[in-house]
């Protein structure tokens, strides 16, 4: 299926041959490129957007998977901006708009214009809301290894920019949290906790050192704390 699906949608350079976001997007969410191919296509999604103002253009479908497949794909500052913007699209100009969950349309309501169309202006709707699974699994940290949460990795990606992140999840084995913030520009406190009888381990973010050992951790509540390598 992969075979074929590259035949058709990727030209002979290894390209996504549709130059959309959603078509770029999908193609990296889903595992359907070839591994060689992956980076090329992920700085190609992060040059769309940056040529769009840092504002999507995906729809249903792709915004769901947008920020996951920036950041499978090497491109996770990308993400950070899309999810911080404020200009239309965004999450955040529904936010500055009043919202306090997520829409159905970024403009389902506007200070300026008032109510949209009710035939299709759900007030708390998924589709756009499943980018904060991204924030769950890549900025917060949170990865399920195993099935159910019995094995959790802690890999997250702190942004000076939102300077805290916190997250809990309910799990069979009890609940998964994980909290970073930012004490100063180059030092970091993350807070992380894994249920009885589940498995951990941690991966410490890219230009970022632990004062404590992090190898073969069991489970229980540890603090991390965190400087910046200057890398």
């Amino acid at each position: 299926m992969k075979q074929a699906y590259c035949q058709r949608f990727v030209d002979d350079s290894g390209m996504v041959n549709i130059h959309s976001q959603t078509a770029v997007a999908l193609s990296l969410h889903f595992g359907l490129l070839p591994e060689c191919d992956r980076k090329k296509n992920g700085e190609f999604l992060a040059e769309l957007i940056r040529k769009n103002g840092n504002r999507l253009t995906t729809g249903f479908l792709g915004t769901a998977c947008l920020n996951a497949a920036l950041s499978s794909a090497g491109q996770t500052e990308t993400a950070f901006d899309l999810y911080l913007q404020e200009e239309f699209p965004s999450w955040l100009f529904s936010v500055d708009q009043g919202a306090t969950t997520i829409w159905e349309r970024w403009n389902s309501y506007t200070r300026e214009a008032g109510f949209g169309n009710v035939n299709m202006n759900s007030f708390n709707h998924y589709a756009y809301g499943a980018v904060h699974e991204w924030v769950f699994d890549t900025v917060c940290g949170i990865r399920f290894a195993a099935p159910g949460g019995s094995k959790i990795t802690f890999a997250c990606h702190p942004d000076q920019r939102l300077g805290f992140a916190d997250a809990v999840i309910e799990t069979p084995y009890g609940k998964v949290s994980s909290a970073w913030k930012f004490i100063d520009e180059n030092r970091l406190s993350w807070e992380i906790s894994a249920p009885a009888n589940c498995g951990m381990s941690v991966i410490i973010p890219d230009g970022w050192q632990c004062r404590e050992k992090t190898d073969d951790l069991k489970c229980g509540t540890y603090t991390l704390n965190l400087r910046k390598t200057g890398r």
